[in-house]
């Protein structure tokens, strides 16, 4: 028997043979800090005999088993869990407080009645619900999390258990926050399948974490489709509803693979804005940076002119692309690591993405490389040499997304060309004979040049070892962390009888020059000090594995590390980078 729809207390709702099911098609628990405050501050400072309101909750009747009613939660999934997960806190807190506690009649209604779980999470996420955050096994669960939605759900129970703690939350405070929880009221409506649900959706999502834009999407896309009320209509909004499924699938194992790379993942409102940069005509940076409004329009309007078919049919393919979209990042992130954690560590990788994404999808995985190793060079000539902003380019950068046909040859033709436009070989060349390079570009961009120097030495020059890899310049350990060493020290002891305006003359012209820097282990820099060239070289440069330090004694004049050693270098470095690094 479906359930009654109306206003309820989250006691009836739960109480008896009913058990509450998160569909595969819905996105896996997202709750975070900020959601879970607002939760816990709202009980906590409700006043027991004023009444509470949770929102509503979407309910669709699946089927029956074992003597249980199954429900499908459409809307609602992720209110629902934060409040077991408390309830079996509070369960929890009040049973260690109070010996003589009866807990067991709470725990039939909210958490299990006769070894049958009252709620169910998606596939990938129950198992670690169940035996983890319901069951509290902290240490072990930390050791089996295999996705970002299970780590929410352990962050929930563990930081709502802090809140209790940081409040000084007392049994009798516990007991009244159950009792508020059990009477809190949730208006329920239960749908017949998707479509009724839709229509409900548009209209009630009301309480809890803001809808993304690829939420909105989804809603408005079905609720469209529903309202067109075409022979299609039913099987387009199942369809929409289990692309969008598989998207929220592959959003969580991107983040878990974006954080593989060393960086953040672009949050999904991005990547929707990223598909409809690479996908749409759009005309102007408006269209894209407003692409929610830029589809509802079009939709609107095929809408208008009773186009019902065209509309439908664009819903169609859009949400086909845009699953398809989602999938292929993932693709490209287990395909292309090494490349993309090279631009990634130059910084300024988010400005490429749709562009890179556009051209992985639609073309062959070597000449892609290709598109890489030239961003990278654009990253580090444009934007590390500081010679334009992000802002500056992005457009041109996006039109090239926009407009990209699969010609991959005239696509780095025209990347080739924005580079000597506004970076040219002169230009970068000046920028890298700065007398003070040291100080005017970040770590990154000083740590990639080098790295990429003691790399061709490596693979060009006999003995020929192994290149660093580029995990080793991303390495988090502070001991072995890649940093640049001043060759002679910026604060050195200087030579008895060298004069003032010789050591000006030297910070100020060559001290922080690109020859006189070199690659070292942060570890190896900080134990040189303030060593002059002799001590340093002969302890440390002519013992040191990189080489790039082993090549220094070729540059003395004299035997000396001085300002000629120093410009015969820098010469060395601007030819390795016109020839090597930008070529």
């Amino acid at each position: 028997m479906a359930i009654e729809n109306g206003l309820k207390t989250i006691k009836t709702l739960f109480d008896g043979s009913k058990k509450f099911r998160i569909p595969e098609f819905q996105r896996s628990y997202a709750w975070e800090k900020k959601q879970l405050d607002e939760f816990f501050y709202d009980l906590h400072y409700q006043l027991p005999e004023q009444k509470y309101f949770y929102g509503t909750v979407l309910l669709s009747q699946s089927r029956e088993h074992e003597d249980f009613e199954i429900l499908d939660i459409v809307d609602g999934q992720q209110r629902l869990t934060t409040l077991v997960i408390f309830i079996s806190i509070l369960i929890k807190k009040i049973k260690e407080s109070d010996d003589s506690y009866n807990s067991q009649v709470k725990e039939d209604i909210f958490i299990k009645y006769h070894g049958i779980h009252k709620l169910v999470q998606n596939s990938i996420d129950n198992d670690f619900f169940q035996n983890f955050v319901i069951k509290t096994n902290k240490e072990k669960a930390l050791e089996i999390i295999t996705s970002p939605s299970q780590r929410r759900l352990l962050f929930a129970r563990t930081h709502l258990t802090s809140l209790l703690e940081k409040e000084k939350v007392g049994i009798d405070k516990l007991k009244i926050l159950l009792k508020i929880i059990e009477k809190t009221e949730v208006l329920i409506y239960s749908v017949k399948d998707s479509a009724e649900a839709t229509l409900i959706f548009e209209t009630t999502n009301d309480r809890g974490k803001s809808l993304t834009n690829l939420e909105k999407l989804k809603s408005f896309m079905m609720y469209k489709c529903f309202l067109s009320n075409q022979p299609n209509s039913k099987d387009l909004i199942e369809n929409i509803d289990s692309r969008f499924g598989e998207i929220y699938r592959t959003l969580e194992h991107l983040k878990l693979m974006f954080e593989q790379l060393g960086t953040g993942m672009p949050n999904e409102d991005q990547l929707c804005q990223y598909h409809f940069i690479g996908a749409f005509s759009w005309r102007t940076k408006k269209n894209y940076q407003e692409y929610l409004s830029s589809i509802k329009k079009h939709i609107n309007e095929l809408v208008k002119k009773h186009e019902l078919e065209e509309a439908n049919q664009f819903i169609d393919d859009f949400s086909q692309s845009l699953k398809g979209y989602f999938v292929q990042i993932k693709s490209l992130l287990s395909q292309h690591q090494t490349q993309l954690k090279e631009i990634i560590y130059l910084g300024k990788i988010a400005v490429f993405y749709p562009l890179i994404i556009k051209v992985f999808i639609s073309n062959d995985r070597n000449e892609f490389s290709n598109l890489l190793q030239e961003l990278t060079s654009f990253s580090f000539r444009i934007f590390g040499l500081k010679i334009r902003r992000t802002n500056d380019v992005d457009v041109f950068l996006n039109n090239l997304a926009r407009d990209y046909n699969g010609n991959i040859n005239t696509l780095l033709i025209s990347i080739k060309k924005k580079q000597e436009d506004v970076s040219s070989i002169s230009i970068v060349e000046k920028k890298l004979s700065s007398t003070f390079f040291y100080n005017e570009y970040g770590s990154e961009v000083k740590n990639y040049f080098f790295w990429k120097y003691e790399n061709y030495l490596r693979e060009n020059f006999q003995p020929k070892i192994n290149a660093i890899h580029i995990d080793d310049l991303i390495l988090n350990n502070e001991k072995y962390k890649p940093t640049i060493e001043h060759i002679q020290a910026k604060a050195m002891e200087w030579n008895e009888g060298t004069t003032d305006e010789e050591k000006h003359t030297f910070k100020e012209e060559f001290e922080n020059a690109i020859g006189n820097l070199v690659l070292d282990p942060k570890s190896a820099n900080s134990s040189k000090g303030k060593k002059n060239w002799k001590i340093k070289s002969e302890y440390y440069f002519n013992q040191s594995p990189l080489k790039s330090q082993l090549e220094l004694k070729k540059f003395l004049v004299d035997d000396n590390w001085n300002s000629n050693a120093i410009d015969s270098r820098q010469i060395v470095l601007l030819k390795f980078a016109r020839n090597n690094l930008f070529d």
